[in-house]
């Protein structure tokens, strides 16, 4: 005999199981996965460096005391597209917010804007299909199933920008406003004007996607009959607030908020643009592309495909097809249906550009319409949960877990094994973002100094290690020195800014006025970042020997620079600035009968250099292979030996 209660207890609970399961391998995937270390949130923090002019200048954290308009900047995105300014504001700002969670908790790789966005789109997903089916058990499935999609799951790893969440997050609004207008009364109707204001000030924060969807948008105005009495209303509504965009972006903003020259791209290329149907030509091939790929990456095929992964999700595809059709799982959705196919249509066909090369760029682009098809998923299922039965929906669940499953199963050790994400992780990746522990242990006497390749010109090298890095580690260097120069100013920056961490001070407004010597003379360790060795500059300082003073160095082709005693890294010790060349310096071994003495030489150069130390019959090749960084040198002194002589052959612009 059925029980009805019964069975929506049952159905109630395998939903919250299910759900749960989809939660807690999506927690498994953010922990084991890395996220990738050149995304280009991570190094866009260009206009750090704007506030003093300068196209690339000192880093600073400060919230208040800078001046908000450079955000701005050009310079200060990763795009051309000069129309973006709110989101580009808010692009540049979030990383700034970063730097005080990294100074109190550590830096870390994930973004919590976005992994709040992530949940806030699930939660939008299972909105909607509550609102079209009256129940909430239909809608958590969709939204659950949300966190294992190739969307989420390759988005958290290598996020582009936030524009795309936001504009996802509109257009569930707009669906969600939509829905809520049936029965709407006249007390709701303030809440709804209200909501329109919302979702359109949330449109100022993302980018051109919404102008594409309105076809969609306009489709559902005329179609769904619920919202015929407003129609016209709405679709006013609709283009006076896109009117209102357009003007905003293309004529006020860049004229109001921009204080830079470059024009607006809009204006130069607008009418250079194709037309609608020359581009839906150009782009039909992506178009039919980029729909594979919308359905193939969510339901189990995400890249890299292998034999086994194929068979498996043409299998879980085909059951899921099956059950779908079996139990007529599209009946009473035709309107949502239609409104997602107009959708892709529209973005995909147009919007979108054309190509099939890398990953990020079907996820980034791909998700507002994937989230609308994870809606329709949402209403499939209510409809198997109200005419099939409890096998079936069993059965439903299932192949959705397996599915992201899947997805997880594929993603993650392709992910971990990328290439380029391993070579980096391989080179000191840990080390830098453990810094923050060992500092607070003790383990890292501070204030320490930090001995890791960075730039000469500090004006110009901040801009020039965001704007033509992050795309070339690979290239740079073994181990690859962006890693570090990139990202340690950046993660610790309140740690630069208030001395516990220093470097180059002239790289850090709060320190670029600050005398040299004294801010290295402050240190009492040094931790060589890439080597992997600390020392203990308070216990070298109290057990030097310095030479006699004044040694002189001697270039090849008769040149002399004498030093001066200078407090500085290694306490009161010689201190001498260099030209291009090769050098030779002579040190005597002092007296005093001790019969094992080290030689310690701290050096930074810019350029290649070599260092040779030769002491009786041992000579020591020392590599310098830093650019712009102090390095600590040390070389046993043969016992009995007159002295020791230093050879130091250096090339580009030595300082």
């Amino acid at each position: 005999m059925e029980n009805p209660e019964r069975d929506r207890e049952k159905l109630r609970l395998s939903v919250w199981v299910f759900a749960l399961v989809m939660l807690g391998v999506f927690a498994v995937f953010l922990a084991a996965v890395p996220v990738r270390t050149g995304t280009t949130q991570i190094f866009r923090l260009r206009y750090y460096a704007l506030q003093d002019g300068l196209e690339g200048g000192p880093l600073s954290s400060s919230l208040g005391s800078f001046d908000w308009r450079k955000a701005f900047v050009w310079r200060a995105s990763d795009t051309e597209y000069r129309q973006r300014q709110f989101s580009q504001f808010f692009e540049v700002l979030t990383p700034r917010l970063y730097g005080h969670l990294y100074y109190r908790f550590g830096p870390f790789m994930w973004y919590p804007f976005s992994l709040a966005c992530v949940f806030a789109i699930g939660f939008m997903i299972a909105l909607a299909v509550r609102q079209w089916t009256g129940g909430w058990l239909p809608g958590i499935v969709a939204g659950s199933f949300w966190l294992l999609t190739t969307e989420v799951l390759v988005g958290h790893h290598a996020p582009v920008r936030y524009a795309k969440d936001l504009a996802t997050l509109q257009i569930l609004g707009i669906v969600s406003l939509l829905l809520a207008m049936r029965g709407a009364g006249r007390g709701r109707r303030g809440m709804l004007l209200a909501a329109i204001g919302v979702i359109w000030w949330l449109g100022l924060f993302t980018d051109e996607y919404i102008p594409f969807i309105f076809p969609a948008l306009a489709a559902a105005v005329f179609t769904w009959p619920w919202l015929k009495p407003v129609r016209f209303r709405l679709l006013f509504i609709f283009l006076l607030l896109l009117a209102a965009g357009f003007l905003l972006f293309w004529f006020v903003l860049p004229g109001l908020i921009t204080p830079d020259q470059k024009e607006p791209l809009a204006k130069i290329a607008v009418g250079e643009m194709p037309s609608p149907a020359e581009k839906i030509v150009h782009n039909l091939r992506y178009l039919v592309l980029n729909s594979r790929d919308v359905l193939t990456y969510t339901f189990g095929w995400p890249p890299p495909h292998s034999p086994a992964q194929t068979v498996l999700a043409a299998l879980a595809g085909l059951a899921l097809i099956l059950v779908a059709i079996f139990h007529r799982a599209w009946r009473g959705w035709g309107r949502m249906i239609v409104f997602w196919l107009i959708a892709l249509v529209a973005a995909g066909g147009v919007l979108l550009p054309e190509g099939n090369d890398i990953l990020h760029q079907h996820t980034y682009y791909n998700r507002p319409l994937v989230a609308l098809m994870l809606v329709v998923l949402g209403l499939f299922t209510a409809n198997i949960f109200r005419r099939g039965s409890a096998r079936a929906a069993a059965a439903w669940l299932a192949l959705l877990a397996a599915v992201g499953g899947l997805n997880a199963a594929v993603l993650a050790p392709a992910i971990v094994n990328d290439p380029e994400e391993a070579y980096l992780t391989r080179y000191g990746l840990e080390d830098v973002l453990q810094m923050h522990h060992r500092l607070k242990s003790g383990e890292l006497a501070a204030p320490v100094l930090l001995s890791y390749p960075q730039f000469r010109d500090a004006a110009d090298g901040v801009y020039r290690e965001l704007e033509y890095l992050p795309g070339h580690t690979i290239d740079d260097g073994d181990p690859p020195w962006s890693l570090f120069r990139s990202l340690v100013p950046r993660l610790y920056i309140r740690h630069f800014e208030e001395g516990a961490l220093r470097a180059d001070p002239r790289q850090f407004a709060r320190w670029r006025d600050a005398d040299e010597h004294l801010y290295r003379a402050g240190a009492n360790s040094l931790y060589d970042m890439p080597a992997g060795t600390v020392w203990d500059l308070a216990a070298i300082r109290g057990s030097v020997i310095p030479p006699a003073a004044g040694p002189e160095w001697e270039s090849a082709d008769g040149r002399r620079r004498r030093s001066v005693e200078t407090v500085d890294l290694l306490g009161e010790a010689p201190f001498t600035r260099l030209g291009r060349g090769e050098w030779r310096l002579l040190i005597e071994a002092p007296t005093g009968g001790e019969s094992r003495l080290t030689a310690l030489i701290a050096l930074r150069h810019d350029g290649p250099a070599e260092l040779r130390v030769v002491s009786g019959g041992t000579t020591f090749d020392l590599d310098c292979d830093y650019a712009w960084s102090w390095r600590l040198f040390a070389a046993g002194l043969e016992a009995g030996s007159a002295g020791a002589e230093f050879i130091l052959k250096i090339g580009g612009k030595p300082r």
